[in-house]
């Protein structure tokens, strides 16, 4: 596998290229079948609905007052541009 390291590393890829997040459930967070077939596959899965919204919520603030946006965009560490 070779790395594109053009200016636009997403290009060229169109809507079912992407891998989109599947929601789990905190009640019941076991994988489905398929589920498991794709990490199988693909070597991991994307899901949503792993921890609560107020946690995530608390954890971006907390990062952003760790790592404010202009340290991160200074150290040319900004983050992919990827559609979710």
């Amino acid at each position: 596998m070779v790395r594109n390291t053009g200016p636009n590393h997403y290009i060229n890829l169109e809507q079912q290229d992407w891998w989109h997040p599947e929601e789990i459930s905190l009640e019941d967070p076991s994988l489905s079948e398929g589920q498991i077939s794709r990490f199988r596959q693909d070597g991991f899965i994307v899901v949503t609905g792993l921890w609560p919204a107020d946690l995530i919520d608390r954890a971006s603030v907390e990062a952003t007052q760790i790592h404010p946006t202009v340290e991160v965009i200074e150290r040319g560490r900004g983050f992919s541009p990827m559609p979710w």
